[in-house]
């Protein structure tokens, strides 16, 4: 990485992974509505084939969230086999800015884009991306640049130069601590928060109509691993909302165990331990029923603070997933 006051020069490589991501983000709209169109439809196709709306809506966001996850996967298939018939997209990659415009170098070509030509520019978490059609963009990951003052200087240049629509999703900071900060700073940059929000809500939604521990880790788990390193809004509430089911499926765990070793004392035992054991197997009742009242409750505040771009932290959580 080198740079003059006004230039810059820098290089890397592309990985799979790299078009991946790019991919994630180029068609996460599609992706979104995609799923809101098939679970609507899923909606009306299935509405006279069961009574129970649980089992409705369930069986709609499970379709819903299978077409757009199908079709990532099918593109990722493509990208894989792309970059084994193709070397040269493996080839270390020169970048170079100039007055005009940015220089691209390969051992293969060198490719001048002026500056005029890009139509929209983007910064993500991990990568720049510089539209020069609507399906077709310059991927410069932020590996490239030594230095995260190198990542600002770049930005601020192309920012300049480009008379073209921004965009920003990125984190302004590492870490798991929840800051506001982040919301207001969002707010002011005039950033398109819809997306985020809509990712967030759609996985507690899933989440409040699968309360079986399990099935409701396993679910929404997947559903983070495909918009995990959206933004770090999305992560917050995904990594809350898995943290939340792994403690409250210990609780209950703990509190099965509980009631089993009572029903396991010797008989013997009954008169010192009886009232003991009935009062356990209350509270474990007790607390199932409370378990899915809480459920629901903090599964429909997650979601309203998803919807209004607010950070959220699940009560009684053990954080063991990091974002």
């Amino acid at each position: 990485m080198s740079y003059t006051e006004k230039e810059m020069a820098f290089s890397g490589t592309l990985t799979v992974e790299d078009l991946k991501k790019f991919n994630l983000y180029h068609m996460k709209r599609r992706y979104i509505l995609m799923a809101t169109l098939m679970f609507f439809a899923m909606m009306i196709i299935f509405a006279d084939w069961t009574s129970s709306m649980i089992t409705l809506v369930m069986m709609s966001i499970g379709l819903a969230a299978a077409l757009p996850l199908l079709v990532s996967y099918l593109q990722n298939r493509n990208l894989y086999k792309l970059f084994r018939e193709d070397p040269g997209l493996a080839e270390r990659q020169h970048y170079a800015t100039e007055k005009e415009g940015l220089k691209q170098e390969t051992n293969r070509s060198v490719t001048f884009y002026r500056w005029n030509e890009i139509k929209k520019i983007i910064e993500h978490n991990e990568m720049f991306l510089l539209y020069i059609t609507r399906e077709k963009a310059i991927v410069i990951p932020k590996r490239y640049f030594t230095l995260e003052e190198e990542q600002s200087k770049f930005w601020e240049m192309v920012n300049e130069r480009v008379t073209a629509p921004v965009q920003i999703s990125k984190s302004p900071e590492a870490g798991n601590q929840v800051d506001e900060a982040d919301e207001i700073e969002d707010r002011i940059q005039g950033r398109d928060t819809t997306a985020e929000k809509f990712i967030a809500a759609g996985g507690h939604l899933i989440a409040l109509f699968f309360p079986i521990p399990l099935l409701g880790i396993l679910v929404v788990a997947l559903y983070w691993m495909f918009f995990r390193g959206y933004s770090r809004f999305t992560d917050h509430h995904l990594t809350e909302n898995i943290n939340f089911q792994i403690s409250y499926a210990l609780y209950m765990i703990g509190f099965a165990a509980i009631g089993l070793g009572m029903s396991l004392l010797p008989e013997e035992s009954l008169d010192t331990f009886g009232l003991f054991g009935i009062l356990a197997g209350f509270g474990f009742v007790a607390f199932v029923v409370v378990f899915l009242f809480m459920w629901w409750i903090v599964f429909i505040i997650a979601i309203i603070a998803a919807l209004v771009y607010k950070y959220f932290k699940f009560p009684l959580t053990i954080r063991f997933v990091k974002k």
